[in-house]
């Protein structure tokens, strides 16, 4: 949360003081997002080195393990500066931080932990904002991957769709041009993601959108779409769920656009 903390201590050293929003006290949520997502591939490549040194039974799947260490050293690092606000520890906050992380810190974490010149609360606010832009981060870098693997048998869906419902049923579409098949499927599956955040946005569900549609489903939207159907999205859900379609639209676009 990017509110205020509660007051105490004339918002100095003590634990009280306004929260950092963003404004002269660090970065803002967004900022920080956008930070994460620029040292994510860095900080990524420094655990997985941590992880595979030394190690002989090394998991084969060591890039989702560094993922998930990038995100375990700033839960670690919350953990620590919130029991440093229940014992009122207010010099060294982050002391013996490095006692319970053996491996090394996000660079982000790593300017707050090696610069801790604010009040504790306002501490807090910005490795919670931490947190949350590596998490944000890490989803981004998980779906990349997925869609990477589904890329080339979603193009190909819209190409056979077109190819029959542009060409084969409807001979004259072409109106003396050739049709190029391959560039409308790449932009017709980033108008499915365009046209379901708009369905989100008005409706809070896919419905109507799912019955509209007129062509196949890119397999990350058809994948959250049956998720939100077969679940119960709560309030906090509606905002999850507009981020994950962001997310993929993002990764879309990225992987037709290389």
């Amino acid at each position: 949360a990017d509110g205020g903390g509660e007051g105490g201590g004339g918002g100095g050293a003590g634990t009280g003081g306004a929260a950092d929003s963003g404004e002269g006290g660090g970065e803002g949520k967004e900022t920080m997002k956008e930070n994460a997502k620029e040292a994510f591939e860095k900080d990524l490549a420094e655990m997985k080195k941590f992880i595979v040194q030394d190690n002989e039974d090394v998991d084969p799947d060591v890039h989702r393990t560094a993922r998930t260490a990038i995100i375990e050293a700033c839960k670690v690092a919350l953990e620590h500066v919130q029991e440093s606000i229940r014992n009122n520890k207010l010099h060294d906050p982050f002391k013996g931080l490095t006692d319970v992380w053996e491996g090394p810190l996000p660079s982000l974490l790593a300017a707050i932990v090696n610069k801790p010149d604010a009040c504790l609360v306002t501490l807090k606010e910005r490795v919670k904002r931490c947190l949350d832009a590596y998490e944000f981060a890490g989803n981004a870098a998980a779906i990349q991957e997925e869609v990477t693997t589904w890329i080339a048998a979603d193009v190909k869906a819209f190409e056979t769709y077109l190819t029959k419902t542009l060409l084969e049923d409807n001979p004259g579409a072409q109106d003396g041009k050739p049709l190029d098949i391959a560039d409308i499927a790449r932009r017709g599956i980033v108008e499915a993601f365009d046209e379901a955040c708009n369905a989100w946005n008005e409706d809070g569900d896919f419905d109507e959108f799912v019955g509209q549609w007129e062509g196949p489903f890119p397999k990350g939207l058809s994948a959250l779409a049956d998720a939100v159907k077969e679940g119960d999205v709560g309030m906090m859900g509606y905002a999850l769920v507009r981020e994950k379609l962001e997310l993929y639209r993002n990764a879309y676009y990225a992987a037709l656009n290389p």
